[in-house]
């Protein structure tokens, strides 16, 4: 459940935009909102989710004049859906903020507001790279929407700028030392008057901006090594008998049926918790299986970085890009969150940069999962390790134990070797505490040596014994040193 903080703004600007639409039946200028109090300009939290329900299109942009815009809004048509991004979305709403919300706002704070959903494209990261303040980001960006709707080159004097805008730009283009220039970003044509300045861009930045949509396939490619996901389809998994003891199979059932159930803007979240081997992992996999979906198993090595504020960042772009097929997806879609206590360990006092950098980590992570919408599966062998502020993220918390007498039974008679075992060995294994990880480690170290000679029941036994699945009660013969 998302807290008040989240979803209060929400409903203002809904109630306000809808209120407003049956009197005036018109566009809402930003004007207005500010000058009715519904958006803060000081207030980044209600500043984002304006933009996150400009971003999941239910409420509407609408443009007028040639850009740059003046800009209204409006509650968008519930027929519609979600729009698909494109490198014009994020210069619209670049130029929305700078134009009527603040002139100042630098990137990564408009990274934030935005949850980092543009960070895929190149201009984008370009910008993120030579770290452009915010005149040369906003040249940059009017200069390429001039491209786009065909008003190119742009002259200055074209781009609707405050005086003191213009003078300020004018001398910043003047000097060829500035950034866009010196990285080959745009290109000037001076009149002759020496004043006079259009603006253009290079084939460079007309590369960095050729894919204006990119393809989500193309991000996270499952077969490649440089991805934050492995990305498994339901269908591809084999299906498994867990055998789980009573309750956690219930819980299992239950948790199958609420995700072919919930709607798009719901999270369905649990942690599950236990020693290794009982089954944890599975427990995603078999959910996957059993509601035909896909399953989004977090690649842990490729989300942390040595470098500073490079974490946070993968960890916005998994949520970015789960919620981006989540939405889009008509079957459901389960994020893994394996070994969780890497990312989820308790936060430390700070003493070294690397412990802020972890708890910046954290808090970005937290964050992330408060407001999250989906499937989500986590799991740990060490719930204590696991920090108490991620407990109450989790709408269900679950012990996966070691399974019961019988249990083990149920997953011995569906083993492949049960049939080579005699009734001692049965019976002597099922009053033994073994994991199904256990048992599946011998299926296959058995399934191998099948393949070369036939196996004995002493054979088994001393497999077994080997294992430590049973001890050995032999008589030692020879020496022995005390």
């Amino acid at each position: 459940m998302k807290n008040k903080v989240e979803t209060e703004p929400k409903n203002i600007f809904v109630q306000y935009l809808t209120t407003k639409q049956k009197t005036l039946q018109s566009e809402i200028t930003f004007s207005q909102l500010i000058n009715d109090k519904i958006l803060n300009q000081n207030d980044q939290k209600s500043i984002k989710c304006l933009f996150e329900l400009i971003l999941s299109n239910e409420i509407e942009l609408a443009k007028f004049s040639r850009f740059p815009y003046d800009f209204t809004i409006r509650l968008a048509n519930s027929k519609l859906k979600s729009k698909d991004l494109s490198i014009s979305n994020c210069i619209e709403l670049f130029e929305l903020y700078t134009k009527e919300i603040s002139s100042t706002i630098d990137w990564l704070d408009f990274e934030k507001i935005t949850d980092c959903v543009f960070s895929e494209y190149g201009i984008c990261k370009e910008i993120e790279k030579l770290k452009l303040p915010t005149p040369e980001i906003k040249i940059l960006f009017k200069t390429i929407n001039g491209f786009l709707m065909g008003q190119h080159p742009v002259f200055l004097n074209d781009m609707q700028l405050r005086a003191e805008e213009l003078i300020h730009f004018s001398l910043l283009l003047s000097d060829e030392n500035n950034k866009l220039i010196e990285q080959d970003l745009i290109r000037l044509q001076i009149d002759q008057d020496g004043v006079s300045i259009r603006t253009c861009i290079t084939k460079k930045t007309l590369s960095l901006i050729g894919n204006l949509k990119p393809n989500m396939e193309l991000i996270i490619p499952s077969t490649t090594k440089d991805t934050l996901f492995e990305i498994i389809k339901g269908d591809n998994l084999e299906r498994v008998n867990l055998q789980y003891t009573t309750e956690i199979d219930a819980t299992f059932t239950d948790f199958c049926s609420l995700s072919k159930n919930i709607s798009k803007n719901e999270n369905l979240s649990i942690l599950l918790y236990g020693a290794p081997g009982t089954g944890k992992t599975e427990f995603a996999k078999q959910v996957a299986k059993n509601v035909n979906g896909t399953l989004y198993q977090l690649n842990f090595p490729h989300i942390q970085s040595k470098w500073i504020g490079e974490t946070e960042k993968n960890i916005r772009r998994v949520f970015n890009l789960y919620r981006d097929a989540w939405q889009k997806s008509k079957e459901p879609i389960i994020l893994l969150i394996n070994e969780a206590d890497g990312l989820m360990n308790k936060r430390v006092s700070v003493n070294t940069s690397n412990d802020a950098f972890a708890n910046q980590a954290q808090t970005e992570l937290l964050e992330q999962l408060e407001k999250f919408d989906g499937i989500l599966i986590a799991t740990t062998n060490l719930l204590g390790n696991i920090d108490t502020a991620f407990h109450r993220r989790f709408l269900f918390k679950t012990e996966i134990h070691a399974p019961d007498e019988m249990s083990r039974s149920n997953y011995l008679k569906s083993s492949a070797i049960y049939p080579l075992l005699n009734s001692s060995q049965i019976a002597m294994l099922n009053s033994i505490s073994f994991t199904i990880a256990d048992l599946k480690n011998m299926e296959q170290k058995i399934g191998l040596i099948q393949r070369i000679r036939l196996l004995s029941s002493k054979d088994l036994d001393a497999l077994f014994i080997s294992e430590g699945l049973i001890k050995n009660t032999s008589k030692a013969i020879g020496y022995a040193i005390n």
